[in-house]
């Protein structure tokens, strides 16, 4: 049986081997799993960006569901949304040929029993675009160690061999807290008095790399493969990374399988889980190809 690898199943094997097996082995997904801040916010913007691509401002913020327009998160995605398109001139893909796009599954020579797909934010002509949110720009990775770009690039590189060049767009999460009533222009205004925009909330980098690079993003998902391979042939005796169970100041949604008893596993499965596709994110609609809307 072939098995799916994405950056998404990456970053989940080199965080807990064991939540990978659980999540993309046994394709067990937790039943009303507890929503991420971050996580429901980062969504929300890459939704609304693909809109905002394809048909402007107006179509991305009417695109926020009516009945949750006034939440604060929903306030926030709005608010950098407006930043994005102050700046569309730097900060957009001018002529996007794909939005939002699934790879085809590409094998790995050498290497059976696997394939790598991904859904890309954007393509140039001879561009991939990853669309980020982040907490602040200090921490930011520099892109020749962006694993998911680099990533990216190199694996439509087998389908499009004229991409080169990766750009990031990066959105800084606004920190303040709401007030009741605001409106999304007084939180803007708020924000830019908090701030100078747009180079404190609005940052696009872009990195041509060396093929050194993409060799090291290569070598990675190798490695990955020779550890799964190896857990298998141990029975599937995957790894549980303890140091992760508490990371992103929540308790992961497989605590409880990790640390029951064996043969409370079937009772907690039923109880909890239920089966679903390993990647949901690759079944979503995607844009094949687009026309700017500048």
């Amino acid at each position: 049986m072939t098995r799916t690898l994405t950056w998404s199943a990456l970053r989940t094997f080199a965080d807990c081997p064991y939540q990978w097996y659980l999540r993309h082995d046994e394709c067990l997904r937790p039943i009303g799993e507890a929503p991420s801040e971050a996580r429901d916010q980062g969504k929300s913007f890459h939704e609304a960006t693909a809109i905002l691509l394809r048909d402007g401002l107006e179509a991305a913020i009417a695109s926020v569901p009516a009945e949750s327009r006034d939440d604060l998160r929903n306030i926030k995605t709005q608010a950098m949304l407006q930043f994005v398109w102050q700046y569309r001139d730097v900060a957009l893909p001018r002529d996007p040929i794909a939005i939002e796009m699934n790879m085809p599954p590409v094998s790995l020579k050498g290497i059976r029993g696997f394939n790598l797909s991904g859904r890309v934010d954007a393509l140039e002509p001879a561009t991939v675009w990853e669309f980020k949110t982040v907490d602040n720009f200090a921490n930011s990775q520099p892109l020749q160690y962006d694993f998911q770009g680099l990533l990216y690039l190199w694996m439509f590189q087998h389908i499009f061999p004229e991409l080169t060049e990766l750009k990031v767009l990066s959105i800084c999460r606004p920190t303040l807290r709401g007030r009741n009533g605001e409106t999304v222009p007084e939180l803007l205004l708020r924000m830019a008095l908090q701030r100078d925009p747009p180079s404190d909330w609005v940052r696009v980098e872009g990195h041509t790399p060396a093929p050194s690079e993409l060799r090291w993003a290569e070598q990675q998902v190798r490695d990955t493969v020779s550890e799964i391979r190896w857990a298998r042939s141990k029975r599937g005796v995957f790894r549980k990374n303890w140091s992760a169970c508490f990371r992103y100041k929540r308790k992961c949604a497989y605590y409880p399988l990790c640390w029951s008893p064996a043969e409370e596993y079937n009772g907690i499965v039923d109880a909890m889980f239920q089966h679903a596709p390993a990647h949901p994110e690759l079944m979503e609609p995607e844009t094949r190809s687009a026309e700017s809307p500048f």
